[in-house]
């Protein structure tokens, strides 16, 4: 028998189309419990390799668990799916003076600045609520949508910091950035003219495992709920909201934004 899905949250940036219709879908694995988590596979590198990325609507930032010819991977999550991704010399020669470099400090605030004594190189510092991760950009490969591959800019992550009392991290390899940024995976695939609206959304079963859609998917309309999310905001958000007890306004409780963070 056919599992029913259960959409539980659609995103929409308003955008106006550019072209002709394009979409990349990517399904997902993973729970709400007990993994807490769901991730998508992209194919990354030459040769190709997969890797489990979770999928973040919070985050700018794609960034893999990284071996990094310098540094090595310092505090590395030891329950990666895949090896950790080795680039070459040339996949971190992301100049610290390029745009995308000043889109990154740009979208994560808190990024260091150019140095000096490393100008070839764009460094990265992203301080989550719990955890750290640090990193160079590198640029690479992959493979989308069964057909098609481009460059992608995403973080090198050699050293990563997890609070002691947090418990284990998901077995993946690294974080799929989907959040508003410059950097992230949405715009960059904008960019390059992969996708021509930036339109992002994802259908969650309840008994596990979904699908990612990004770009012009024509979907039945009776399958999927959108939410306009607000323009003004450097995140995803369908504005202010206020709680209810009996679909009555609870008293003395002030408004508050709501944040769709699928982190």
């Amino acid at each position: 028998m056919a599992a029913m899905w259960y959409p539980i949250i659609g995103l929409l940036l308003l955008m106006l189309p550019l072209g002709p219709s394009s979409a990349i879908k990517f399904p997902l694995i993973g729970n709400v419990y007990p993994d807490g988590h769901f991730y998508a596979t992209l194919q990354i590198g030459k040769p190709l390799k997969p890797y489990f990325l979770d999928i973040d609507t919070g985050s700018n930032l794609t960034w893999l668990e990284c071996e990094h010819p310098d540094h090595g991977c310092k505090g590395c999550n030891q329950r990666t799916p895949h090896p950790y991704y080795k680039p070459a010399a040339h996949n971190l020669m992301v100049r610290c003076d390029s745009w995308i470099c000043a889109q990154l400090r740009k979208d994560q605030p808190g990024s260091p600045q150019c140095p000096n004594s490393d100008p070839h190189r764009c460094h990265y510092d992203i301080q989550y609520v719990s955890g750290r991760s640090k990193g160079d950009l590198a640029n690479d490969m992959i493979f989308i949508n069964r057909r098609d591959d481009m460059n992608y800019v995403f973080g090198c992550g050699y050293e990563q910091e997890e609070p002691l009392e947090q418990p284990s991290p998901p077995a993946v390899d690294g974080i799929l950035g989907l959040g508003r940024g410059s950097v992230g995976f949405v715009a960059q695939l904008k960019a390059q003219k992969k996708i021509v609206r930036n339109v992002i959304g994802h259908c969650l079963s309840i008994h596990g495992n979904g699908n990612l859609y990004i770009g012009d998917f024509r979907l039945p309309p009776g399958d999927v709920t959108w939410a306009p999310m607000s323009t003004s905001l450097p995140y995803y958000s369908p504005g202010p909201a206020t709680l209810l007890y009996d679909e009555q306004p609870i008293r003395g409780s002030p408004a508050f934004t709501t944040v769709f963070d699928s982190g």
